[in-house]
């Protein structure tokens, strides 16, 4: 329960009301339970170096800010250091705003260098405002699919941001193949801008839009996975979804009209062109002599290549059903602590419990050090100690033991 006063003592804790009636009775959490100051040696005990020390979580909700909630918290813990009593400390441990902003930037890094990629092979095999035009529909797709994210309640986290940059060379499937099959009717039929522009949009609709349904069906069978997984998982269809009805909506509304005026100072030989010119010619040459005549080879012998197809395919069966490719349903993420767990022997006391997490204190520090003097720097960030407790999956008949005789650690 939440109370807005402060309670220290157990008399006052006994007061709190959990309900009122309307007659005036309360119900108290003293009539329902026994409040009792334990102290610090008895049950459940936290130490951090050999020091006894208390723990405070702090979790956010679903919508919450993570890097935004570290801040606030670290705030906190600043103004209230001056206050603490000579010896006692706060601060702030297994905090994930550090390791939230580190991904952030490696995809943010990651998606500029795609997007490096993308626009550069545009230009290399489109001309120079056919590039333009198709590489225009990335940003005006992804502003749109944001904004339809906000519309149906998402937000922008490490998982809808991937699927964005999933997407990167997506996205402008649909405008090279109307923007190329725009400036071929120009460029080899001689028909106007206009007029090309046009007749390439309703050429390539059905193909366009029966390849970009049978993605978005792809990835909407994600959106049916149940239970945490599902939930963990479905900010990547949804955005790839959303992101491919832009780009769709982008292609057929908005891209038609530009390339009609950037077919319209076609046929002049600019320099900018000239890389595409360039790589086009080769690619002709490639086309005309090694794809046509492999082509025509599969074609006379479309039999002996179905054939081996079907070895192909019956082959990868065979791996992953004799797991020589393993199968794995979810690979464990890295993790950032290792935590141990002991127990004593019947009889064990108190003040063997806490010898024995001294020398597991002192074995930690040992491996530290090593790692210290090896490496240059340490492994070990925090580590605390606790009694009574459990981290993890606790030892087989640990949960028969007295709380004084069992206790874990944990390493971050």
């Amino acid at each position: 329960m939440r109370t807005g006063a402060e309670t220290r003592t157990p008399e006052q804790v006994s007061a709190l009301v959990l309900t009122a009636l309307p007659d005036g009775t309360q119900l108290t959490i003293g009539d329902v339970a026994q409040v009792r100051d334990t102290g610090i040696d008895r049950g459940v005990a936290y130490f951090v170096d050999g020091n006894p020390a208390v723990t405070v979580s702090v979790q956010r909700s679903a919508s919450g800010d993570a890097i935004g909630m570290q801040q606030d918290v670290q705030a906190a813990v600043d103004a209230l250091s001056p206050t603490l009593p000579q010896g006692v400390t706060a601060e702030l441990v297994r905090a994930r705003a550090e390791q939230i902003s580190a991904r952030l930037s490696l995809l943010l890094d990651n998606a500029l260098m795609g997007l490096a990629l993308v626009l550069g092979l545009l230009f290399l095999f489109l001309n120079a405002r056919t590039a333009i035009w198709v590489a225009a529909g990335i940003p005006a797709a992804l502003l749109a699919a944001v904004a339809m994210m906000y519309a149906v309640g998402m937000t922008i986290n490490m998982i809808s941001l991937f699927a964005l940059i999933l997407t990167l060379g997506i996205i402008v499937d649909d405008a090279i193949v109307v923007g190329e099959h725009a400036d071929y009717r120009a460029r080899k039929l001689g028909e106007p801008p206009l007029v090309a522009a046009e007749r390439a949009a309703g050429a390539m609709g059905a193909p366009v839009i029966a390849s970009t349904l049978t993605t978005i069906i792809a990835f909407a069978g994600l959106v049916l996975i149940g239970g945490q997984f599902g939930s963990l998982v479905s900010d990547i269809p949804l955005t790839v979804i959303l992101v491919l009805a832009a780009s769709l909506i982008e292609c057929f509304l908005i891209l038609p009209n530009h390339m009609a005026h950037a077919l319209a100072h076609h046929g002049k030989d600019r320099w900018y062109d000239r890389p595409s010119v360039f790589v086009n010619r080769w690619l002709d040459r490639f086309v005309a002599g090694v794809l046509r005549p492999l082509a025509r080879l599969v074609l006379l012998a479309r039999y002996p290549v179905l054939a081996l197809v079907m070895v192909g395919f019956s082959w990868s069966a065979a791996a992953l059903m004799t797991g020589s490719v393993p199968w794995r349903f979810f690979d464990s993420p890295e993790q950032g602590s290792v935590s141990g767990n002991f127990a004593m022997l019947e009889g064990a006391t108190r003040d063997d419990t806490l010898r024995v997490m001294g020398l597991v204190q002192d074995a930690v520090d040992r491996v530290a050090a090593e790692y210290h003097d090896e490496y240059g720097i340490s492994p070990l960030t925090h580590v605390m100690t606790q009694v009574g407790g459990n981290a993890g999956r606790p030892l087989p008949g640990a949960e028969t033991k007295d709380a004084t005789c069992w206790a874990p650690s944990r390493w971050s």
